[in-house]
């Protein structure tokens, strides 16, 4: 996994615009992954043009994470509520760092981060990806880096500890 990092810190940011999701705004065509319904729209970030792919099922725990990452400067932000969604998303598109929640529907957290470590494309299967999850015990921390995570923030967090994960993992 650590050649995964040292390549993707060689990389860079992505300029190219992103492909972000929210829920179902107005004009916009739907997407639909094993039921999980998300609409999709265009955006390009003011952050560096850093491509975030956000997967959390939970409508509150999302606005807070928009409002952190656009306070941030980060608006190139897909959202997906399931952990099939994410992997379909990162097989499809370009991102710069994923967060994923561990408990969603349809598939956790752990299974979507080992599918997507999984991947044929070396640069889709070494994007980093954060835990987003209220267990933060040493035994789970470890089964969310066993299942392929790259770093963990324990939920409730607040705009500087995701800020500091994002700098150690986009800007490093």
């Amino acid at each position: 996994m650590l050649a995964c990092h040292e390549r993707i810190g060689s990389l860079g940011g992505s300029t190219s615009s992103a492909l972000s999701v929210a829920p179902t705004p107005a004009g916009a065509s739907t997407a639909t992954a094993e039921g999980a319904r998300t609409a999709l729209t265009t955006s390009s970030g003011a952050g560096g043009g850093e491509a975030i792919l956000l997967a959390e099922d939970n409508a509150v725990n999302t606005l807070i994470a928009k409002r952190f990452l656009r306070n941030l400067g980060y608006s190139s932000v897909t959202h997906v509520e399931n952990g099939q969604a994410a992997v379909e998303a990162v097989a499809a598109g370009a991102f710069d760092l994923v967060l994923m929640d561990c408990q969603m529907p349809v598939m956790d957290g752990l299974e979507a981060a080992q599918r997507i470590r999984s991947l044929p494309d070396d640069t889709k299967r070494c994007v980093p990806i954060i835990a987003l999850t209220a267990s933060a015990l040493k035994a789970d921390v470890d089964r969310c880096m066993e299942a392929g995570m790259d770093d963990h923030l324990s939920k409730p967090y607040d705009c500087k500890a995701l800020a500091s994960k994002l700098a150690r993992w986009l800007h490093g």
